[in-house]
């Protein structure tokens, strides 16, 4: 089942609840990281990560032409530098977050992110005083205890 991290932000910028700017990191393997490894971290505004990502692509890429290597080489590298990018996307997003100010404060375990906000949200809801109709179950005029709950009885053993 999948796992999501739940970052919130330390100062809200409005004042109000940190809860409203919430964002959710699913954890695990990124497939669109691994496919589309450059894009993804352009689309998701990793500057430095991408600029690496393109240092070393063009180091390999000439080193690989200059030596004289297969071309498939290249292919290789290409796919385990997309495997490397799709096990770490989660890493990438938390550390960004962290760097806007944003803190981890919870983590939900769901089938899905809609799941996911629901538990996270009834999880903060505070607790509810108790219903009316508990109210109402006993007697206004007598002082007598819900079932269950026992009155201190005086001992008769002293």
């Amino acid at each position: 089942m999948p796992v999501f991290t739940i970052h919130t932000p330390s100062a809200s910028p409005s004042g109000g609840d940190p809860a409203a700017g919430a964002v959710f990191v699913r954890e695990g393997f990124s497939r669109l990281a691994f496919l589309f490894g450059p894009l993804w971290l352009l689309w998701n505004r990793r500057w430095l990560a991408f600029g690496l990502w393109f240092l070393a692509f063009a180091c390999v890429f000439f080193a690989i032409r200059r030596l004289g290597f297969s071309p498939a080489l290249m292919a290789a590298y290409y796919f385990g530098i997309g495997l490397l990018l799709g096990l770490e996307a989660p890493v990438l997003r938390r550390a960004a977050l962290a760097g806007r100010g944003f803190a981890l404060s919870d983590i939900a375990v769901a089938e899905t992110l809609r799941e996911a906000e629901i538990t996270w949200f009834a999880r903060r809801r505070p607790a509810t005083t108790p219903t009316p109709a508990l109210a109402v179950a006993t007697h206004p005029g007598r002082a007598v205890p819900p079932v269950g709950l026992f009155p201190d009885i005086p001992s008769s053993r002293s």
